[in-house]
């Protein structure tokens, strides 16, 4: 049971490379820790499951003393924390985390965890958002075919993605 969820653990990723040049970017990660560069005022989307209703999900964000609550779900209600109101989301529906309008203070280690309803931990998920100056987004898929950020499969089965994020001024 366990594994079936984890199976279900996706992560979506949109960036916001420019104000005026949206990349768009879909995939699914198979490593539990993901590193995500961003520009400030960047955007960014995270499932963490496939649907939370029923399911009892944290995330909190490493700072260098502890950690402190982005937002939980409890019992159909999402709480947002001090920090993170007004350009955060989480969508019970489809298990979707968005961080909007990011900022370099946003930077850091998050850690997201999803519990069944008796309080079982049915996955968790480690990732790293890294909030820098411009940048550009180059992506190299390890197996696919791609056509403008979106990638399918040539075979059946994982596609990894690495995505590379360089400043523009090391280009």
């Amino acid at each position: 049971m366990k594994e079936d969820y984890m199976e279900q653990f996706l992560i979506l990723l949109v960036m916001l490379a420019a104000v005026s040049h949206v990349a768009e970017t879909k995939f699914s990660v198979t490593q539990n820790t993901s590193l995500y560069s961003l520009t400030p005022g960047g955007h960014v989307s995270i499932q963490i499951i496939n649907n939370a209703s029923g399911h009892q999900v944290v995330c909190k964000k490493q700072l260098p003393t502890r950690p402190v609550n982005v937002f939980t779900l409890w019992r159909g209600k999402v709480t947002i924390y001090e920090g993170f109101r007004n350009r955060t989301q989480f969508f019970i529906n489809n298990g979707t985390l968005e961080f909007t309008n990011v900022a370099k203070n946003d930077s850091g280690q998050y850690i997201m965890e999803a519990f069944d309803s008796n309080g079982v931990l049915v996955g968790s998920l480690k990732f790293q958002l890294d909030v820098q100056g411009k940048a550009k987004v180059v992506l190299h898929p390890d197996s696919g075919l791609c056509w403008g950020g979106c990638c399918a499969p040539a075979v059946t089965g994982c596609v990894g993605l690495f995505l590379c994020v360089q400043a523009e001024e090391d280009i």
